[in-house]
């Protein structure tokens, strides 16, 4: 495990971890009744596609995130999936006590710097209307909207977004689906943005009698050359 901050310690388990699983039920009493309707208007048939669609197969879960507070309770989920070419995040939860106070987004700079080292270069999500306080989350940390991806375009109250990362590994993109063995987290979620060197002072004229008149390039600074610079269920 790793300490996130005095108050978070990120861990990462397997899909089947007996917590982890509490955690996704946990997730499903809270969530599930807030759709309840919106599936009901379907025929059997529909129901049970959408079903398909939003089953998740262990196989394709890369990474579990558990956070856990400052007494070691676990209390808030995450995961990793692969989706074709790209990281799914999935199955994003806080126990009620918990939320407000930092965990879903320990959660989420965890999976991202995950992500990164893996050679994703975006993560995407799907969440849903009825989840306005995720949907608030996800765009205070940086996500933005986008079209409705698969399997999810069947279901009207999908909302999709993704965030660009910074890749840290040279695993490729294309490589993103095949589940390696974790490792360990660090400490810090996310890569530290490399200083910005500042251009030194002309050096003064010796020739010159008089002190010269400054061109217009030495009265501006050069600019910098740009460094390159994060679902849930309700948090």
């Amino acid at each position: 495990m790793t300490a996130v901050d005095n108050a978070w310690t990120i861990e990462r388990v397997d899909w089947h971890d007996e917590r982890a699983v509490v955690l996704r039920a946990a997730m499903d009493e809270d969530i599930g009744p807030r759709y309840a309707d919106a599936f009901a208007a379907f025929d059997g048939e529909t129901r049970a596609v959408l079903a398909e669609d939003f089953a998740v197969d262990p196989a394709t879960i890369v990474d579990v995130i558990l956070v856990h507070d400052a007494s070691g309770d676990p209390v808030g989920h995450a995961a990793l999936r692969a989706l074709g070419d790209e990281l799914e995040v999935k199955r994003v939860f806080v126990k009620r006590r918990a939320r407000g106070q930092g965990a879903s987004r320990a959660l989420m700079a965890e999976l991202e710097r995950v992500g990164a080292d893996r050679g994703a270069t975006r993560l995407i999500l799907q969440t849903g209307d009825r989840q306005p306080e995720a949907i608030a989350l996800y765009e205070r940390i940086g996500y933005h909207r986008i079209d409705t991806f698969a399997p999810y375009v069947r279901f009207p109250a999908s909302r999709c977004f993704a965030k660009p990362l910074v890749v840290t590994s040279s695993i490729a993109t294309s490589s993103v689906a095949s589940p390696t063995a974790a490792e360990p987290a660090l400490a810090e979620p996310l890569p530290a943005v490399p200083a910005l060197a500042e251009p030194l002072p002309a050096e003064p004229a010796l020739a010159a009698p008089m002190p010269a008149e400054p061109s217009a390039a030495e009265l501006q600074p050069a600019e910098p050359s740009a460094a390159t610079p994060s679902a849930p269920a309700p948090v």
